[in-house]
């Protein structure tokens, strides 16, 4: 499937959590609104991927524009999520996008973008750190989960521990939601015929100063929206990959 099928498929998923869990005070202008967005996102990611098909058929791609196409891009996107779970949960979040940086046993991953609406720089920023120094990543990554949301971090933290390599990630937020960018790793592995396996190439993490923002009601409705974005992007970056293997 292309990278903009999958990105339609996410829209029609994000659709189906929708009404089945029937929330229904998306319904109206604050479901047109979430849509919309959607759309924006997964229009960006579409223009971006043949901007860059057009770029290398002109012999215009080098290192520093493949980075530079995945910050701007990312920034665009990390931006369209804390818009649409600010809508959404009515309280404010903030978003970024972590990269998996090196290969191995534990990859190396760094905080690649962050949403404009943070005002304060993070100590963590382009750092590089390893996915078993991480909780939520560690999760994802080792343990197969599809996602990680936790409300009132804090507290959790007190009564079991949070491993973060930024020690003062309580100053910042209280609750969290991750999912992966990632694909499964028997449609482009012949050889892998286990389906909790998957490729993973980074991640959408989305927190908030918040106690509870993302609670059961809401859910979903936030996993699958970042979901929407988190599968049409992964071809993106699938395809940044397969130009910075052909570079000169």
């Amino acid at each position: 499937m292309s990278g903009i099928g999958e990105a339609g498929f996410g829209i029609a998923h994000f659709l189906l959590h929708h009404f089945q869990r029937g929330a229904m005070f998306l319904f109206g202008r604050a479901f047109r609104e979430t849509c919309n967005r959607l759309h924006t996102a997964t229009d960006r990611i579409r223009d971006d991927y043949f901007d860059l098909y057009l770029k290398c058929q002109q012999r215009q791609l080098d290192e520093r524009a493949l980075r530079k196409a995945v910050r701007d891009t990312g920034q665009t996107l990390v931006d369209i999520l804390s818009q649409i779970l600010q809508d959404v949960t009515k309280q404010p979040i903030v978003s970024t996008l972590k990269l998996i940086v090196s290969t191995g046993s534990d990859p190396e991953y760094a905080s690649v973008v962050r949403s404009n609406n943070v005002n304060v720089g993070r100590p963590d920023d382009g750092e590089r750190f390893r996915i078993s120094q991480c909780a939520p990543l560690e999760e994802i990554y080792f343990r197969h989960k599809s996602t990680y949301v936790r409300n009132e971090l804090r507290q959790y933290a007190k009564r079991n521990g949070f491993n973060n390599p930024n020690p003062d990630w309580a100053r910042h937020y209280n609750s969290l939601m991750v999912v992966p960018i990632r694909i499964r790793r028997e449609l482009i592995d012949a050889t892998c015929k286990d389906p909790r396996e998957y490729e993973i190439v980074g991640f959408f993490w989305c927190d908030s100063v918040a106690a509870k923002p993302f609670r059961a009601s809401l859910e979903p409705i936030c996993v699958a929206a970042l979901l929407c974005v988190a599968d049409g992007f992964y071809h993106f970056l699938e395809r940044i990959n397969h130009y910075r293997t052909r570079l000169p």
